[in-house]
């Protein structure tokens, strides 16, 4: 399995982020992977999804989204991340 720091996984387009709290999911149903972390710096999600079964490569075969979670007021804090049949779903304190 390939290795890389939080860091360099939730990087997106090029910009390094500060994940916290990362959570990784296997999607049996999809045969995918999920993972997702809030970045400090933005207090948003980043959100990625494997494009197959393996959670190897992270340049091909991962797509990653980041999604505004925070108010301007709030400092989200303790994400967790759930899916079904229905959806992926994201939360945070």
């Amino acid at each position: 399995m390939a290795e890389a720091s939080p860091e360099e996984f939730f990087t997106l387009a090029g910009e390094p982020r500060t994940p916290l709290d990362p959570r990784v999911l296997y999607d049996h149903l999809a045969q995918r992977w999920v993972a997702c972390a809030l970045d400090a710096k933005t207090s948003n999600v980043i959100l990625a999804v494997s494009t197959n079964s393996s959670p190897i490569g992270l340049l091909n075969n991962w797509q990653k989204y980041e999604v505004n979670i925070a108010q301007s007021w709030t400092n989200p804090d303790y994400d967790t991340l759930g899916l079904d049949t229905n959806g992926i779903y994201l939360a945070a304190h």
